[in-house]
């Protein structure tokens, strides 16, 4: 260990002003290499997985693709294992748990009386519960 820091070490230092061993700087720069390539898909994934958006129970349908299951058998389904009520309105657990969101608006009528409006649309999460649900 002696002779190493003396003859190596030392005069590599007072050259440089830096020992480094050449293992090491290998891997570091295979991490580098490997960090740049999975940066990408990290960011792609944080974006999703954090998003904001949701679609609606037809675009879900489409999305997961399922054979059989557009938009009105996936309600049926959702009902069906008690996640949906009556009016397509999720369970507040299923609300609680971010899976699904609910919008509420007022529209006019021909007459002029006001209705509420409730559309049910599901997050990015809530697609990915659906898609487990569907397997098993």
């Amino acid at each position: 260990f002696g002779h190493w820091v003396t003859h190596d070490v030392l005069p590599t230092l007072r050259r440089t002003g830096v020992y480094r061993l050449q293992g090491a700087l290998l891997e570091c720069e295979q991490l580098r290499q490997e960090i740049a390539v999975m940066l990408p898909k990290a960011e792609f994934y944080d974006a999703v997985a954090d998003s904001s958006d949701s679609f609606s129970l037809g675009e879900t349908a489409k999305m997961l693709g399922r054979s059989g299951y557009g938009r009105n058998n996936l309600i049926r389904f959702l009902r069906e294992r008690g996640i949906l009520m009556t009016g397509n309105v999720p369970k507040q657990r299923y609300m609680d748990r971010g899976y699904f969101r609910v919008i509420q608006s007022e529209y006019a009528e021909a007459g002029g009386a006001m209705r509420l409006k409730t559309v049910t649309r599901v997050r990015e999460k809530g697609v990915d519960f659906i898609r487990r649900q569907l397997q098993s």
